[in-house]
């Protein structure tokens, strides 16, 4: 397995923090359902939409990003407005965009009540011209993996079910993809045009997106020049054709599918500020459950897009 580039994208940056947590899998707890917002994103071609789940910070209620890989992140504007201690780390030095200058403002240490469980976490705290205004923050690993939980991006009414890790899945799932958990970051291993690759699990981001290497070992160099800035340099768009399959099992694989190219191809390493990630467009063809200790991904139903666009 391969693996390439750093934990982060313009709307997530995340943090790892050891949690420990004791679960019965034998005995079912009631599941919590949580109804989604959208946080970016819509359907159209593709469903790009991007989630937004409830938490609590300091007594006030926010929305934050649902993401499962990395570090928790938030914007320097939110934690401004939460009052939060933000430190200067020197950890953080290497983290800078394509001209040289420092993504994050620092690390503030935060408690974050989510799903009814409270996390005393450190988070990062990422500078404004770097993320979206719209998103205070991205959930990261650290909460994430304290839960087995279920995405269903319905069209209409998208939930996140959180169990107890392991707990044993409500139906039999239509297919079982392996995953790997190296303690910030869930990873799934994706083929394309016949080159195997681990692609962090990013539901945060609206498309697969890959870096320089991957760029090159999937033969993707070329591509629709996107007007978006990012700090890990230029994005272009390119959309797979009906034979070339991204496959996510030997036997599960999804076609027509868009990945955004961050950075130039020509570049000999991958910033670390470029995350090779499986994102939006791809996870939000089904109904798909992720447990870190059973360390897989179940395909549960797979999702058709509506022939309209839903109201938001």
């Amino acid at each position: 397995m391969v693996r390439q580039g750093g934990p982060y994208n313009m709307k997530s940056i995340l943090l790892f923090l050891f949690c420990v947590s004791v679960f019965n899998p034998s005995a079912r707890a009631a599941d919590i359902v949580i109804p989604l917002k959208i946080d970016s994103g819509d359907i159209k071609d593709r469903d790009t939409r991007t989630f937004a789940v409830p938490v609590t910070i300091g007594g006030k209620d926010y929305d934050f990003a649902w993401g499962c890989s990395g570090w928790t992140i938030v914007s320097e504007s939110f934690a401004q407005q939460a009052r939060l201690k933000v430190q200067a780390d020197e950890s953080l030095a290497t983290w800078v965009d394509g001209a040289g200058k420092p993504l994050f403002a620092g690390l503030a240490e935060v408690e974050v009540t989510f799903g009814g469980k409270k996390s005393l976490i450190v988070v990062r705290v990422i500078k404004d011209a770097y993320t979206d205004p719209k998103t205070s923050g991205t959930i990261g690993y650290e909460i994430a993996s304290l839960y087995q939980w279920e995405l269903n991006p319905d069209a209409g009414k998208p939930t996140l079910t959180l169990r107890p890790p392991g707990t044993k899945l409500p139906a039999k799932p239509i297919a079982t993809l392996p995953m790997v958990d190296d303690g910030e970051r869930v990873w799934l291993n994706v083929t394309v045009r016949n080159v195997a690759f681990d692609l962090a699990i990013m539901p945060q981001a609206s498309d697969i997106t890959a870096g320089p290497g991957v760029q090159r070992k999937w033969d993707l160099t070329q591509g629709k020049i996107e007007d978006v800035p990012t700090p890990a340099g230029p994005v272009r768009t390119i959309t797979l054709g009906p034979k070339e399959p991204v496959m996510l099992s030997k036997s599960t694989a999804e076609m027509g599918v868009t990945i955004v190219l961050i950075g130039d191809p020509k570049s000999q390493e991958d910033l670390p500020a470029t995350t090779n990630g499986i994102g939006a467009s791809v996870l939000n063809r089904y109904v798909y459950v992720v447990d870190c200790k059973t360390k897989q991904v179940s395909l549960m139903s797979k999702v058709k897009l509506p022939a309209t666009q839903p109201a938001k």
